[in-house]
């Protein structure tokens, strides 16, 4: 009976690591999208505050 159990508790334990792995995996790739998006959203931001100056600049400039 030990020798089903320990058979059957590798198998188990194959899938329940792999799930883990793969889990961890997809949590590494989402924090780094995250990272990838926050810093979009930053050079967003950035582009903006500048856009509103420069605009107004060619306005003046062209008189539109």
């Amino acid at each position: 009976m030990n020798q089903k159990t320990g058979i059957t508790g590798m198998i188990r334990g194959s899938s329940k690591s792999k799930l883990i792995k793969e889990l961890k995996q997809l949590d590494s790739r989402y924090k780094t999208n995250i990272e990838d998006l926050k810093e979009l959203r930053c050079l967003i931001v950035q582009f903006n505050q500048l856009k509103d100056p420069v605009n107004k600049s060619v306005r003046e400039r062209f008189g539109n």
